[in-house]
């Protein structure tokens, strides 16, 4: 190719053709070159954009996998120091029922006891006959001076109406005298 176009023109025409097409190769070789190294570019960057998210992919996996597993112990934490609590709970209730129930028996004991002593005891008998005694004439003391408080409420109004009776006979004898 060389050969024939070189013959067909002159020397240095030749030359002049045969550098701009060496210059073309050499433009082209680079233009090439320059491709591959941007596809290779490309590709690396696809696959170095690829390896981040098959790494944050991973990562969030991780994190979410974190995540539940710190949710469980939180969730296992909670029931056992809700376990704690009920248990704590009922032990005080218990300790508490144990301590009214005691309360009550002390009590009962020293009710019994009085009730034997007041039994068993002569004198402690004949005071509670007098006291007794007292409350009833008490009850009959004060039945009596209400059964006077009404008779003498009776007799005055008794008097009370004599007394208007007596005025208006008074008051009748007076109207006769001046009619007569």
């Amino acid at each position: 190719f060389k050969s024939e176009f070189a013959s067909a023109m002159p020397p240095n025409i030749a030359r002049m053709m045969e550098a701009r097409l060496e210059r073309q190769r050499v433009n082209q070789d680079r233009r090439d070159d320059i491709r591959s190294a941007l596809s290779e570019a490309n590709i690396h960057g696809i696959r170095a954009h690829s390896d981040l998210r098959v790494e944050g992919i991973r990562r969030q996996r991780e994190e979410a996998t974190e995540r539940r597993e710190l949710f469980t112990d939180y969730k296992l934490v909670q029931a056992e120091k809700e376990r704690v609590q009920r248990k704590e709970l009922s032990e005080m209730e218990q300790r508490l029922a144990d301590e009214l129930e005691r309360r009550r028996c002390v009590e009962a004991r020293k009710e019994a006891v009085r009730r034997q002593v007041i039994a068993g005891s002569e004198e402690l008998r004949s005071l509670k006959e007098k006291l007794n005694a007292a409350s009833v004439n008490q009850v009959r003391a004060k039945q009596m001076l209400e059964k006077q408080d009404r008779e003498e409420a009776e007799m005055e109004k008794q008097a009370h109406i004599a007394a208007h009776l007596e005025d208006l006979r008074i008051q009748e004898e007076q109207l006769e005298k001046q009619k007569l």
